[in-house]
């Protein structure tokens, strides 16, 4: 018999549902009865749902009102209480309440899953992480660094070593794919939040402006900073040269983000950046800020290009530089790309590393 598995992530565009739409994709959809919940200060992203409809997918959703959402908390055990799930496999911290009170009147297998870089860890998620760690049966984290880490942040994250596994995200992708893009297009996939660096990419793009280089940056996504980046586009009077697209399908955005001549990955820190591995699938070059997450498994000039974080002067320089090469001086750095993903990133061993957690 299949196990019911419950699922947690965010409602709008970023790595979550990447993730988890990768691990239905290579094994979830087959073994696992799944029942998703969307939860967030987005509204559910129109591909989200077309996703879990085309597959037949139990979800539900609910946007979050207020820092301590007891009418959310409430919706999301009641769907718990619908469901009856035997494991919870939480990738949404926000929700400890109701996956707590849950498995502790019934004794649910709890796997929690940490997607927060820890140098960009705010104290209330350290404080839910552990909480969550204490009462997880395991705790999924996504590289040995990330670990590391979390063992010297806190003594007790060292008394729950055993509890702990490194599952790295898997993506998987098409072996037939080739190069098409727009001259002088660049793009960003990414949530709009506060670990997210858009700002900088903005500024990058009126310095690049005025050089006298015509460029068009696309950003694709929404989130808590939506507004006030598209009030700085304004602000830097670049608005002609930057399209806010918004959420969008995930066919939709990688459609988009193969016509980029260079991929741009603004942020403060991340745990692996899905978008930058979804850009390797789409064999677009990528400029990423360098920062935790990135750097273990960018090379300089080996599968990508890395610039110092929050310097849109030399991000602007660099993608200047980037944008007049010719397409052969690619080809390496998109075929390893595709090498980093086969070896570091399959989405076939992800979802067997998770389905024996399960088990």
């Amino acid at each position: 018999m299949k196990k019911k598995v419950f699922q947690s992530l965010y409602s709008g565009t970023g790595g979550h549902a990447s993730v988890i739409f990768n691990l239905m994709e290579n094994g979830g959809l087959e073994k696992w009865d799944n029942y998703l919940y969307f939860y967030g200060v987005e509204n559910l992203e129109k591909g989200h749902r077309d996703f879990c409809n085309k597959n037949g997918i139990q979800f539900q959703s609910g946007v979050k009102k207020y820092r301590f959402d007891v009418p959310g908390y409430w919706k999301i055990f009641k769907y718990l209480l619908k469901v009856k799930p035997d494991v919870l496999l939480i990738h949404n911290p926000t929700i400890i309440i109701p996956v707590l009170v849950y498995c502790f009147l019934f004794r649910s297998k709890l796997i929690t899953v940490d997607h927060i870089p820890n140098n960009y860890k705010r104290k209330a998620e350290l404080i839910m992480l552990k909480m969550m760690a204490f009462f997880s049966d395991k705790v999924v984290v996504l590289s040995e660094q990330h670990k590391e880490e979390l063992l010297n942040i806190s003594l007790l994250f060292k008394k729950q070593k055993s509890k702990i596994r490194v599952i790295p995200n898997g993506i998987s992708y098409l072996k037939d794919v080739k190069r098409t893009y727009v001259k002088d297009r660049i793009g960003m996939i990414a949530r709009f939040s506060r670990q997210k660096d858009q700002q900088n990419l903005l500024r990058a793009t009126a310095s690049i402006l005025k050089t006298g280089k015509k460029i068009q940056l696309y950003l694709i996504g929404s989130g808590e900073t939506f507004d006030e980046c598209k009030t700085l586009a304004k602000d830097l009077q670049i608005e002609e040269n930057v399209i806010f697209t918004g959420n969008l399908k995930n066919d939709e955005a990688m459609k988009l983000c193969a016509s980029f001549q260079l991929f741009v990955m603004s942020t403060h820190g991340e745990t692996v950046g899905m978008t930058v591995l979804e850009a390797f699938s789409q064999r677009v070059p990528v400029l990423a800020s360098e920062v935790e997450g990135i750097v273990e498994y960018m090379q300089e000039g080996i599968n990508g290009f890395l610039v110092p974080e929050n310097h849109p002067e030399l991000m602007a320089k660099r993608i200047i530089e980037l944008l007049e090469k010719d397409d052969d001086y690619f080809e390496p750095m998109i075929a390893n790309g595709l090498k980093t993903i086969d070896k570091r990133f399959n989405a076939g061993k992800t979802f067997e590393a998770y389905h024996v957690l399960l088990s």
